[in-house]
Parts: C-alpha cells; sequence; structure tokens
C-alpha cells in the first residue's frame, strides 16, 4: 500500500503549507505533502520515494528557515505533525518525544511532576529541528545545547530501515544528528534526559535598534563576568519582524 500524498487542491496540503512558524517557508509550493501518522508510515513513505527523482523535505515545527529543510518547492514535504507524542518513562527519567512536537506540549506534559528539560525558549518551536541543529536553552549553562541531553534518537534511513542511535548503538549516526540537522535520516523519535526543575525567573524582552549599543554592553559585560553562574543564561539576537515592520533585538533570559 503506497503512502498518501496531498495536493494542492487539498486541506491537508493547504494547512501545511501556511502553518509555517519561519513565515517565508508558507511561500514554497512543493508538488505535494505527506503527512505520517507513525513511524511505520514514515518508513513506507522513504521506501516508496527511494524510486523517485524528487526532493524531499522534512516538516516538525516548521521553524527551520532555510529552503529545502521544512518546506521545498517542487519536491516533497513530508509534514511530521501528526507523530507528536509525549511520554515519561516508569522513573521520569527520559521524555520520549514525536518528531512533530512543539515545546509547549511537552513542557505541559512534564512540568506538572516537576520536571524540566533543556528545551526551546519558544513554545512553538519544534523539538526535532532545534535538537537536530545543538540548539540553546534557558539551561545551556547547565546541561550544555539541547542534542547534549539526548538519550535516543529513533531514526528512519534511506533504505526505509528504522534503528534507533544511541551511545551504545549507531554511535557514529547518533553522534551526526547531534547538530547534523536533517541530513542523516528522518528522525521519528527524540528521548530526552529530563531534570527536577520548578518555576524560574526568566523570559523574553523586545528592544528597538535605538538600543543597539546599550544591549550589546550588557551582554559583553555578562560574557565577560570573571564569576559565572551556571544558573544564569543570556541570549540576545537581531531579526526583522511583521509585527513592527523592521528590526529588533530579542534578549532570551534566565
Amino acid at each position: 500500500m503506497e503512502a498518501k500524498l496531498f495536493s494542492a487542491s487539498s486541506p491537508e496540503y493547504k494547512d501545511s503549507c501556511n502553518s509555517y512558524f519561519t513565515a517565508f517557508n508558507n511561500k514554497f509550493s512543493p508538488s505535494a505533502v505527506a503527512r505520517p501518522t507513525s513511524v511505520n508510515d514514515v518508513a513506507q513513505l522513504v521506501q516508496q520515494l527511494s524510486t523517485s527523482t524528487s526532493q524531499v523535505a522534512v516538516r516538525g515545527g516548521g521553524c527551520t528557515p532555510w529552503k529545502g529543510a521544512a518546506n521545498i518547492d517542487g519536491g516533497i514535504t513530508i509534514d511530521m505533525r501528526g507523530i507528536n507524542g509525549v511520554h515519561l518513562s516508569d522513573d521520569d527519567k527520559i521524555v520520549s518525544i514525536g518528531a512533530g512536537a512543539d515545546w509547549g506540549t511537552v513542557y505541559k506534559a512534564i512540568s506538572s511532576k516537576g520536571l524540566g528539560v533543556a528545551g526551546g525558549r519558544v513554545c512553538r518551536v519544534g523539538v526535532t529541528g532545534l535538537t537536530l541543529g545543538g540548539g540553546f536553552s534557558f539551561f545551556t549553562s547547565r546541561y550544555g545545547f539541547v542534542c547534549d541531553t539526548v538519550f535516543n534518537f529513533e531514526v528512519v534511513l534511506a533504505s526505509g530501515e528504522v534503528v534507533n542511535a544511541n551511545n551504545t548503538t549507531n554511535a557514529d549516526l547518533f553522534r551526526a544528528l547531534k547538530g547534523g540537522g536533517n541530513n542523516f535520516g528522518i528522525v521519528t523519535q527524540v528521548d530526552l534526559q529530563t531534570f527536577p526543575q520548578g518555576d524560574f525567573w526568566g523570559g523574553m524582552t523586545v528592544h528597538p535598534p535605538t538600543e543597539s549599543a546599550e544591549l550589546l554592553k550588557a551582554l559583553y559585560d555578562f560574557a565577560t563576568l570573571q564569576i559565572t553562574d551556571e544558573y544564569a543564561h543570556i541570549m540576545v539576537s537581531l531579526g526583522w519582524a511583521l509585527a513592527v515592520g523592521g528590526d529588533m533585538w530579542q534578549c532570551g533570559m534566565q
């Protein structure tokens, strides 16, 4: 049985192509969209596409900004949002996350147990894209990149085979996926290590370009402190926002 592909006239296609976090991804027009709901669906789809000349993009939360990653013109986009389960292990030390889940879904599932993960600072951001890209979090000073806290990846290879990648099984693939993006297979599940975490002071602030000098000085002062604090974190970035019609500074702090 062939995997279902949705054409441009279908509501499934329109929903996929008009719901990206990164706005310009909404402008791309794949020839078809696939929307798997299980790892078996993904494996079947990969086997089906192995005889095709179409290029493939893989979409989780829809945040990865470069063309051909989360969406593509003229190829096949695999929308993973139907694989979005979040499950804690019996001892609460590992949380298993479907490739289509976003960080808000994860936090909602584990925070009631007093647990946290080194995850994204924006709830709408997808889990898999951030993790495969390395990933900064509010907890980077304590735990490193998001990918440093991965216990296991479930991956569909180009052959359609489903494998696990961790420190002892397919260790070379495990290392490659930790920052290697979606170049080595389609990740269908990410298992992350949890840690005890209650409320903390932190969040995001937004500033106009006229405050550039003050913000950069504050960042420099923080980065050059002689005494480090593993419970402190700051990230300053400059971007363009439709809501303000121009550039803005975004600061994430804990």
